[in-house]
């Protein structure tokens, strides 16, 4: 009894070989549509009114380890969270 791999008659290498291709040409697609789709909703996060908090803080803090001044950018100790009227919704109460 033989146990080496056959390799497959060129008929069969040549299907599985179109079939492949067929395969990997609907996988790109769907990437293309996967890269659309995360380009729009990157777009749209970038309206984000906590979006925008979010980036400015993350800023601030990136200047303020530069300069080594921590206590203008972190909230006080009250417990309270972010502020959402500092977000731009107007009559809302606080996040936390």
């Amino acid at each position: 009894m033989n146990n080496l791999p056959r390799i497959p008659d060129p008929e069969k290498r040549a299907g599985s070989v179109a079939r492949m291709r067929e395969i990997c040409a609907a996988f790109d697609e769907q990437i293309v549509v996967l890269e659309k789709l995360s380009n729009r909703i990157e777009a749209e996060n970038q309206k984000n009114p906590f979006y925008i908090y979010c980036q400015n803080r993350k800023q601030q803090y990136t200047e303020s380890q530069q300069q080594g001044q921590l206590s203008d950018i972190l909230p006080a100790a009250s417990g309270r969270g972010i502020p959402t009227s500092r977000l731009g919704i107007p009559g809302s109460s606080p996040l936390i």
